[in-house]
């Protein structure tokens, strides 16, 4: 069993809580520059809760599991808390985050589940593989929660509808290794390997692509989130207490860290910086991307701090927890400078008068093409438009091809007699006739009478020349 189970065992004799007690804090690390720090501590409610992580809920206020208390509460930032039993008993809830459907998702390492809180407190279960003792959870960039599984070490997936889709061995990894896990900026989920001393990512198509050594030996890797700085940052729970950073390029750097230790619970704050925690001696540690400490004791003795995240009101909250049911408290690091809670709402004011119109703004850059639309339905018909000009004369068709041959028509109908035709022209004189044979000689006349009769006769046949 790793650290973190142990710890939720452990035993000892423990101080009584003290309140609003007030510490100094060097945020500048080797500088005169000193800012003080408050740290208030709330108490849970439930006795022996033994609180385990926290987290930001979409409501703005800090949630928190109840291991021991079986039950998952919300602090407002006003310190108010309340609590929500889960439905099954001994289910140890222990991982909290936000999930994308607005509600707030945990694991229970003893029932083998994962649950679901909505705002109002309303509490659903899914049950997850047998012996799988789901651990620590994240929401994916894929719109789904991840979660290690301190059993078989293997990585699950359940959707936001509750359904387990996946669970992905870790090549190498031992059972009770498998601890936080976290979104990378890369957009793949980093986690980390308690007992194999690595820091591996799996794609969120289930591919184990990366597992890095850290460089030290024995460095325990506890909890992980993403710094300001782009890289993964993680705590070493191991004999020599250190924070490590990793880049998404794989590429480590350790930095040795001025407590005690077991480090465990580590943030990004709103302020640029990494806070931590140091459970075993109760120290609430800063950390710059640069490598400079502060450290802040807890007020409480043997407090066993254990989850830290950052408020929405810029401050630092993180969850109390020694195990053996003295101490359960919810802890808030006050910042100098740091915003508080907003205010209840101003009544509104009078509308101002219209101010003078602005000068047309340059021209933008032309935006990159949109995906295409979906069709719409479509419009009713529109009314019939008005008559328009004229067009201009088309372009002349190209000429079609030849039609075949007709067949043959019936024979037509007699035609009508035609009109006379006008009266030939008198025809050209014919050859003059042969000489006629000679007649015979005729009696002998007197002179004159005969010669007479051959003028008649010569004019005769001149009419037949």
């Amino acid at each position: 069993m790793n650290r973190k189970f142990r710890r939720l065992r452990h035993t000892g004799a423990v101080a009584g809580s003290t309140l609003g007690l007030v510490a100094g804090l060097v945020l500048a690390a080797g500088t005169a520059a000193r800012a003080q720090a408050l740290i208030t501590e709330f108490p849970v409610p439930t006795h022996g809760a033994n609180v385990g992580l926290i987290t930001i809920g979409p409501d703005g206020a800090l949630w928190f599991t109840e291991a021991a208390g079986n039950k998952i509460g919300r602090i407002s930032l006003a310190g108010v808390i309340t609590e929500f039993a889960v439905p099954t008993a001994h289910s140890r809830p222990f991982g909290i985050t936000t999930g994308p459907d607005g509600a707030l998702w945990f694991t229970e390492v003893g029932a083998d589940k994962i649950g679901r809180i909505t705002t109002a407190g309303t509490v659903t279960e899914f049950a997850v593989t047998a012996g799988s003792r789901p651990a620590e959870i994240a929401a994916g960039p894929d719109g789904a929660l991840w979660f290690t599984e301190d059993g078989p070490a293997k990585i699950g997936r359940i959707t936001t509808a509750g359904t387990l889709s996946n669970e992905y061995p870790v090549t190498g990894a031992s059972t009770a290794s498998l601890e936080g896990i976290v979104t990378g900026p890369d957009g793949a989920l980093w986690f980390t390997e308690y007992n194999n001393d690595k820091i591996g990512r799996i794609s969120t198509t289930g591919a184990v692509t990366n597992q890095y050594s850290v460089p030290t030996a024995n460095a325990d890797p506890d909890e992980i989130t993403v710094g300001p700085d782009g890289a993964l940052w993680f705590t070493e729970g191991g004999n020599t207490p250190k924070v490590g950073r990793i880049t998404t390029s794989g590429t480590f750097t350790e930095f040795a860290a001025p407590v005690a230790g077991p480090l465990a619970g580590i943030t990004a704050g709103l302020d640029g910086a990494l806070w931590f925690v140091s459970a075993g001696d109760g120290v609430i540690g800063r950390l710059t991307t640069t490598g400079g400490f502060a450290t802040l004791p807890v007020p409480t003795p043997h407090a066993a701090p254990y989850g830290i995240t950052a408020g929405l009101d810029g401050n630092i909250w993180f969850g109390e927890g020694d195990g053996n049911n003295s101490v359960n408290q919810i802890g808030q690091v006050l910042i100098t400078g740091a915003p508080g809670p907003a205010g209840p709402a101003g009544p509104a004011g009078g509308t101002g008068a219209t101010g003078p119109a602005g000068a047309t703004g340059a021209t933008g850059d032309a935006g990159p093409t949109g995906a295409a639309g979906t069709p719409g339905t479509p419009g009713a018909m529109g009314a019939t438009g008005a008559t328009g000009p004229a067009g201009t004369s088309g372009t002349p068709g190209t000429p079609g091809a030849a039609g075949a041959s007709g067949a043959t028509g019936p024979a037509g109908a007699t035609g009508t007699s035609g009109t006379p035709g006008p009266r030939g022209a008198t025809g050209a004189p014919g050859p003059r006739g042969a000489t006629g044979a000679t007649g015979p000689t005729g009696p002998t006349g007197d002179g004159r009478h005969h010669y007479g009769d051959g003028a008649h006769e010569e004019k005769k046949l001149g009419g037949l020349l």
